[in-house]
């Protein structure tokens, strides 16, 4: 019943990145779509151990700029991208690998391996957030 996440901060955005963003069907050309960059690497049926990635700009995250063109665009027009918007060129972002491995139902093993692929030196604050489920209010 506990959950982690993982808040990051570029420095730059105006807030920390602690979920993915994404365009409700209003505000998509093709209906409601996260425009962010992230996969499941690896991992057994269980979940006992698995591996996740995502990839975030050394830049302020271009939310408006993401918001507006897709707005504009009709729905015959391709969707507009994250990469569409420059953001990640010359390879200027971090990946966040973040592995999960469980020794035992109760022993739960997190690692947190950050990439800077960018030419110069950048950096990003990690921000571990552990909670609770609310399971006693469900009578």
């Amino acid at each position: 019943f506990m959950n982690l996440g993982l808040a990051l901060w570029n420095g730059h955005d105006p807030l920390l990145k602690e979920r993915l963003f994404g365009l409700t069907n209003g505000e998509g050309n093709h209906g409601e779509d996260a425009k962010e960059y992230w996969w499941a690497v690896d991992g057994t049926p269980t979940h006992s151990w698995m591996q996740w990635l995502y990839r975030y700009p050394h830049a302020e995250y271009p939310y408006a700029q993401l918001r507006q063109e897709n707005a504009r665009r009709g729905r015959e027009d391709r969707e507009f991208e994250l990469s569409d918007t420059g953001i990640l060129d010359g390879n200027r972002f971090f990946d966040v690998l973040v592995t999960y491995a469980k020794a035992s139902p109760d022993d739960v093993c997190v690692r947190v391996e950050v990439t800077n692929h960018g030419p110069d030196p950048a950096s990003l604050d990690l921000v571990p957030q552990l909670w609770l489920r609310n399971t006693w209010s469900w009578g």
